[in-house]
């Protein structure tokens, strides 16, 4: 059994996030050939060194809950100890965590504009998505300081889950 499935995914979710925040000069970084190594790695070929945590990594199941709101996509975008991490979680049930960055790989114009992290949080049926940044996602997850727009969307996402979770 292949259990290395998500590599692959793990890469693409790294390059696109890369790529589309900094532009194409990310492209040809030291830390982006280990990602498009990723893409091609054949089981009993050299592991490319990816930084992240896969499906089945024991860590990645603890950041399900903090990193997400229930039914949506959550996307991520953070930075840490000199890397940029890009999480994708998916209703708070699948997490896939994954370095896109070194900020030594960076100019300032681009550590500027990610600031302290961004976070994307995508209701696909309700048709809404909240922007905000990642100190503040956090805040709300740990109901410091309640965002007022995702309180709303979870109050009536609770009123309607039958609807959000879909058919079965």
């Amino acid at each position: 059994m292949y259990i290395r499935f998500d590599l692959r995914f793990l890469a693409k979710i790294g390059i696109g996030i890369a790529y589309t925040i900094f532009g194409e000069k990310i492209l040809e970084t030291k830390y982006m050939k280990e990602l498009k190594k990723a893409l091609w790695f054949r089981e009993g070929g050299e592991m490319p060194l990816v930084k992240g945590a896969s499906f089945f990594s024991e860590g990645n199941k603890q950041l399900k809950q903090p990193l997400g709101e229930k039914h949506s996509v959550t996307i991520s975008i953070i930075p840490v100890a000199g890397e940029v991490f890009v999480s994708l979680n998916i209703g708070m049930e699948l997490n896939f965590l994954v370095k896109c960055a070194s900020f030594d790989e960076l100019s300032q114009t681009d550590l500027m504009k990610l600031g302290k992290g961004v976070c994307i949080v995508i209701f696909k049926p309700l048709k809404k998505s909240v922007c905000l940044n990642f100190p503040d996602f956090l805040a709300h997850k740990y109901r410091v300081i309640p965002h007022p727009e995702l309180m709303t969307i979870a109050n009536n996402a609770d009123k309607h889950k039958d609807y959000l979770s879909g058919p079965g």
